[in-house]
């Protein structure tokens, strides 16, 4: 990509603003756009329709967290920083759209305008920089999509993270009361706003708001999941189409009210202190200044912030907790949603592998997230499901044995399939028939190509968040210089084409382009020639080793099975 120059264009409703074009001016990008107001901590966001200035060539301000300091994850052993990592608690909100340059001589109501993709970053609900990154630039993906004749707009959108975005308690419920906002869950308002302004703003830009493709991974996939199965989601018809990478609706689901409490006290006795009356505890979170909740301000007993990175049962979004088979149900009967890709990495575990050291621990760690995602019943089973996994220890013996390196890898993938793999799986083959035969048209894919940087910490996995690496393809030329991939022309060819296949596939898609039949599934492998695989479950499983079987032991309890 050549560099950036400056460039002016006059929205018929925002008026000017100044982007930059790249690419030789084939590409604009307008960077920070401010798309909604936040009144204060704790208080809910409003559309703002109208700019606060007119230049839009700087990356802006990120949500604040609890790393403020650390670069934006990369998948790779040597993260690239992203221009600045800034943050500020009320200027957060905002946006970048990146664009075919011809899209803006494309403005008026009779010209056809181009299918959107709107990009939700992850980072846990905790971390991230999805509008001011680098790593997830959009750039290298719209050029893919002039090279191809599929011309598309990507716009990143930025949300409150952590316990900006949803701590929640009696307190706060009080506090948004009093100000007749909703309760709680600012994230996901934030979002709401964010594809309210998209649809408002979007056509003004050449893009069709009839055509718009969500897509994220990680938190971004779950919170695009959790938008989807909300209450009033409806009527708000958020987006056409969406892309789930390693996420979904039940993961990291709503706290019950009683949780969101637990929380929020803990929240107190960490950054403000003990035996706090209760109507003075968020007068004294509101007084603390943004950088208060750092997780280097924690006791040395912790080392990151409580669970306050999870929404909470409100009455107004959800009415109750999130199960797999509840969210199933809910995200195939949403009249709005034409249809979804729903799909994972190989080794999903192996990003969380650091904190998997004491198999007591994670075996009730484990319980609670089947419980929780699945169902008590499941978690009753979960003997069956270790023995599934090959990870019988957990149930017969207080540590994993450390010379027993298969069955470490085990509970690591183990893991990674409660997390993500067969809440995935099940998302799209509905395991339990909670659908009766009556699906909305899902999209099952995995991602089994491996990070091929020697150097990090995951070298030769297909770990979590390696395949938006691929993704926005703004590795690809470190990729291409590395020694274990430049003097291979088959491994060289296979690293650009695996860039380009999935890339391809979801562009095409925005442009409602079915990417496979709805009983195949879609498979970039490490061994292929970097193009997409489509094959059945079955032959998945013979040539890939996919753990199906053990997958269903989590979906499905006994009662179920018969």
């Amino acid at each position: 990509m050549t560099s950036a120059s400056t460039t002016e264009f006059n929205h018929a409703q925002l008026h000017k603003l100044k982007g930059v074009q790249i690419d030789d001016g084939s590409i604009t990008q307008f960077r920070a756009i401010q798309f909604a107001t936040i009144p204060g901590r704790f208080r809910q966001s409003a559309l703002l329709e109208t700019l606060p200035k007119e230049d839009f060539t700087q990356w802006g301000p990120a949500a604040p967290q609890p790393l403020p300091d650390a670069p934006p994850p990369s998948g790779i052993g040597k993260p690239v920083d992203p221009p600045n990592t800034i943050v500020s608690e009320f200027e957060c909100l905002n946006l970048t759209i990146t664009l075919p340059t011809s899209a803006l001589s494309k403005t008026s109501q009779q010209d056809e305008k181009l299918p959107v993709l709107v990009w939700v970053h992850g980072g846990a609900y905790r971390v991230g920089y999805g509008a001011n990154s680098e790593p997830q630039n959009a750039k290298r993906l719209v050029k893919l999509s002039l090279e191809i004749g599929k011309p598309v707009i990507v716009v990143a959108l930025q949300y409150r993270l952590n316990v900006f975005g949803f701590l929640g308690g009696k307190q706060i419920q009080e506090f948004n009361r009093k100000h007749n906002e909703p309760y709680g869950n600012f994230a996901l308002h934030d979002l709401f706003v964010g594809f309210e302004w998209v649809h408002k703003f979007i056509p003004g830009f050449g893009g069709d708001a009839n055509k718009i493709t969500a897509f994220g991974q990680s938190a971004g996939a779950i919170a695009i999941a959790q938008l989807a199965v909300s209450n009033g989601s409806s009527e708000r018809k958020l987006f056409r189409q969406a892309i789930l990478q390693s996420g979904f609706a039940s993961l990291l689901g709503p706290f019950t009210p009683v949780e969101a409490q637990t929380e929020f006290d803990k929240i107190v006795r960490l950054f403000v202190g003990e035996n706090i009356p209760d109507d003075e505890k968020l007068d004294k979170l509101l007084a603390l200044p943004a950088d208060a909740f750092a997780d280097s301000n924690l006791p040395p007993a912790l080392n990151r912030l409580p669970s306050t990175s999870q929404p909470v049962v409100d009455g107004d979004l959800f009415d109750q907790v999130i199960t797999v088979d509840r969210a199933i149900n809910l995200i195939h009967s949403q009249d709005w949603l034409d249809s979804f890709i729903a799909g994972d990495c190989k080794n999903e575990g192996f990003a969380f592998g650091g904190v998997i050291t004491n198999a007591a621990d994670q075996a009730g760690f484990l319980k609670l997230r089947v419980a929780e995602s699945f169902s008590t019943e499941n978690a009753d089973h979960f003997e069956a499901i270790a023995k599934a996994f090959g990870v019988s220890s957990l149930i017969t013996s207080p540590v994993v044995d450390k010379e027993s390196v298969e069955e470490l890898k085990s509970l690591v993938y183990l893991y990674g399939s409660v997390m993500f793999n067969a809440q995935s799986y099940a998302s799209v083959r509905d395991p339990n028939n909670v659908l009766q035969g009556k699906p909305k048209k899902g999209y099952l894919y995995h991602f089994d190509k491996e990070n091929p940087f020697q150097e990090a910490v995951f070298a030769g996995v297909s770990h979590h968040g390696i395949d938006h690496v691929y993704l926005f393809g703004n590795f690809l030329e470190k990729i291409k210089q590395l020694p274990n991939v430049k003097d291979d022309p088959v491994v060289l060819n296979r690293e650009i084409t695996v860039t380009k296949s999935i890339a391809t596939k979801w562009i095409e898609y925005s442009y409602g382009i079915e990417p496979w039949p709805i009983e195949k599934v879609g498979v970039l492998s490490e061994s292929g020639d970097g193009n997409w695989e489509i094959i059945s479950d079955d032959e998945d499983k013979i040539k890939h080793g996919r753990f199906i079987d053990a997958w269903l032991t989590l979906t499905s309890t006994p009662t179920s099975k018969n």
